[in-house]
């Protein structure tokens, strides 16, 4: 009987350290996804996301995609303005690309630098016109805000 019972108290002993193990480093693993997790929310998208097994592998999988997703949605961004300050708008994002919210934001980004390109092509339509001699030109689109006081200058 005391022999099994030493049996028993070693197997348990064996489990515990097992347990303990598992514990840290559970723990370890916590501590680096948050870590990136911090990193990313204060805007380094460039931070190494840890790859974990288990239910926390979803976790750090799910970050990683988040942040694949900003660093695209980043160069896309970036793309826009660099080709909008050049004066090519004609350009658009890939809004086909990106799922829920990320879709909204660059159907916007997408929406305004349409907003642009149509507005600059009415304008240059007037100017050419009244540069050709015809003062009879006016703007007759509907355009709000900034976009207005132009508007009312050329009228």
């Amino acid at each position: 009987m005391a022999k099994d019972l030493e049996k028993e108290c070693k197997k348990i002993k064996k489990e515990n350290k097992q347990l303990k193990s598992d514990y840290e480093k559970l723990v370890s693993e916590i501590a680096l996804l948050r870590t990136s997790i911090v990193s990313l929310s204060d805007g380094d998208f460039n931070v190494t996301i840890p790859q974990v097994d288990g239910e926390l592998g979803v976790v750090s999988k799910s970050v990683g995609v988040l942040q694949a997703t900003l660093k695209s949605l980043i160069k896309d961004s970036d793309m826009m303005n660099k080709e909008g300050a050049a004066g090519n708008l004609d350009v658009q994002i890939d809004s086909t690309q990106y799922k829920g919210n990320f879709s909204d934001i660059t159907n916007g980004i997408n929406s305004f630098a349409t907003v642009i390109k149509e507005t600059f092509l009415d304008i240059n339509d007037k100017l050419d016109k009244v540069s050709n001699g015809d003062l009879s030109v006016k703007m007759t689109k509907e355009y709000s805000g900034a976009f207005n006081v132009t508007k009312t200058a050329l009228k």
